[in-house]
């Protein structure tokens, strides 16, 4: 199985080639970050939105003349304003900095709310039995919903 997936990617060399070429006529070889900058870049992000981030140690994958450099970052106690004016803050660093993936994770044991228009919804998690243990939950869904008319 994996060889077959190898060899059908050999063959198709030239177009990955050609999408590269095409990928990275864009970018400015001088804009780019090493991992300080990276750091200071992310953090002046983070603190310009209001978070209060921790990192790990930044990893780096060479291919060529590039290097892609990866930071994981971590921001206690975010509220959604924070993370969307976090966002907006990288948003026109890109494509030197830019967002791979968000996780977000409540608070064990503290309560949930949840606040539309500075209105705070009514409601509350419920606890309920699951192999042996009580716990509590409560999951906000974000949807879309097409009609034709």
């Amino acid at each position: 199985k994996k060889a077959s997936f190898h060899r059908a990617r050999f063959a198709e060399e030239k177009k990955i080639r050609a999408d590269v070429a095409i990928a990275v006529q864009g970018l400015d070889e001088g804009r780019g970050y090493d991992k300080a900058r990276l750091v200071a870049e992310a953090f002046a992000a983070a603190k310009e939105a209001g978070l209060t981030p921790s990192t790990e140690a930044p990893t780096t994958v060479k291919a060529g003349r590039f290097a892609v450099h990866s930071l994981q970052m971590t921001c206690r106690k975010a509220d959604m304003g924070s993370l969307v004016k976090f966002y907006e803050a990288i948003r026109p660093r890109a494509p030197y900095l830019a967002l791979g993936n968000l996780t977000i994770q409540s608070d064990r044991g503290k309560d949930a709310t949840i606040t539309i228009n500075g209105r705070r919804l009514a409601g509350k998690p419920v606890p309920r039995e699951v192999a042996g243990h009580t716990i509590s939950t409560a999951m906000l869904a974000f949807s879309e919903t097409w009609i034709s008319v």
